[in-house]
């Protein structure tokens, strides 16, 4: 012990010592800031060489993949004062994603960089399939990150990103704005992660969701009443592409924000996935009685009839408990406590109720109880209908009744019950 404290003494008092400990602690991190340096990817840096993927949408309805890339590219009239991101779209097939990602380079000339991609669409063609034959490869690259949003949609992903619309001139930044986690938290859609998604397909239950991503028009032909009002812009159809549009060899590409019809983007409904195929699909009332159970609303909207009224909840809070009890009977129990107010209601209130929002007729409150119990009643025994555990009963099993799982795994969706409390209070 000794001779240690005297070693410490002398390095430190030599200064001898620490001049020459100084030099080889200087020059090891020269060496390794020089190795940084020379080992850096500079052939890549040039942005007139590199395709800023900012999305990819993936069609399979033959055995070969649709790949569509939104790419980011130079705008030169951006400098004169125009807002927004130019972009392109660049359409490849290939028998894998891979392959079909490297004929962006090929008939570009540009080399793809998923580093900036945080949207991955999914047709229809391939939701019916496993869509894990097509998103393995981005869960085997090491450029593109797990947390970027995954979503579905109804036709072709291609269509899906080439749509015109008013909100922003990248299709996929206006579609992340409907994916965002101020729409989940307020229960208008259930966004998911590439990463989510795959634990839930490799777990036990080997269920998922997406959000399916929607284009609407803008304004609809409505008359209600013998008022409706002939909107103008209204399309030949939904999905139609804009711009224009080359191939070549296995390969085409099109400008996105060409000519058509604008619209906007909605991710109300919410498709399930088991073994990687899209078995159902849920509404958006069912979407937001899933957000109740899954997630805590903040400021969400709920709104229902009563006595010849429309009234609209402003929920400020919500706190959901889903336990699972496994006995004579396997039951999973749905608890939600609710502080909510009145944001709207249809007809015209009188003074001393429009003062105070946070006041809720309490037989409003009631009915709001008595709705929303049963629909998430009615949402559990869809999904049981479909085998599906939309509920992560099987993982709750695992996790909590281990004991139980060898024996219950394989019956417990068939033969779970539920018992559901929904608790809604006014915010006084």
């Amino acid at each position: 012990m000794k001779k240690l404290i005297d070693k410490i003494k002398a390095f430190f008092c030599d200064d001898n010592a620490k001049a020459k400990n100084a030099v080889r602690y200087f020059l090891i991190l020269v060496a390794g800031l020089l190795f940084l340096f020379f080992s850096n990817d500079f052939d890549l840096v040039n942005v007139q060489q590199t395709a800023i993927v900012m999305a990819i949408g993936i069609d399979q309805e033959t055995q070969d993949f649709s790949v569509t890339a939104q790419i980011a590219v130079p705008d030169a009239a951006g400098a004169q004062g125009e807002s927004g991101t130019k972009t392109v779209n660049v359409v490849t097939q290939g028998k894998t994603v891979a392959q079909a990602l490297d004929k962006i380079n090929e008939k570009t000339g540009w080399y793809p960089k998923l580093v900036f991609c945080k949207l991955i669409v999914l047709g229809e063609s391939i939701a019916q399939k496993n869509v894990f034959d097509g998103l393995e490869y981005f869960l085997r690259d090491e450029y593109i990150s797990d947390n970027c949003l995954l979503s579905t949609c109804e036709g072709k992903a291609e269509e899906l990103l080439s749509t015109k619309t008013p909100i922003d001139s990248s299709g996929a930044l206006a579609i992340e704005k409907v994916l965002s986690s101020h729409a989940e938290r307020v229960g208008t859609c259930m966004p998911n992660t590439l990463r989510t998604f795959a634990a839930s397909y490799f777990g036990e239950a080997r269920c998922g969701f997406l959000p399916v991503v929607k284009a609407e028009p803008l304004a609809k032909k409505e008359q209600e009443g013998g008022q409706g009002q002939q909107e103008k812009g209204q399309g030949q159809g939904g999905g139609q592409k804009g711009g224009k549009q080359g191939e070549s060899q296995g390969g085409k590409g099109c400008e996105s924000g060409g000519e058509g019809e604008e619209k906007v983007f909605s991710a109300g409904e919410t498709a399930l996935f088991k073994d990687g195929k899209k078995v159902g699909t849920l509404d958006k009332q069912e979407t937001f009685c899933y957000a109740l159970i899954k997630n805590k609303l903040r400021l969400a909207a709920y709104s229902l009839p009563y006595d010849d009224d429309t009234y609209t909840m402003s929920i400020k809070r919500t706190t959901p408990k889903v336990k699972l009890s496994i006995g004579e009977d396997s039951q999973l129990q749905v608890s939600i406590a609710i502080t909510a107010g009145v944001a709207d209601v249809s007809k015209a209130q009188g003074e001393e109720d429009t003062a105070d929002a946070g006041d809720f007729p309490h037989e409003v409150l009631a009915v709001a109880e008595r709705r929303l119990t049963e629909e998430i009643h009615a949402l559990f025994e869809k999904c049981q209908a479909l085998d599906f555990d939309l509920f992560d009963a099987i993982d709750k099993l695992q996790k909590y009744e281990n004991e139980h799982f060898a024996d219950k795994k394989d019956t417990l969706l068939e033969e779970l019950k539920v018992s559901v409390e929904v608790k809604v209070g006014g915010v006084r």
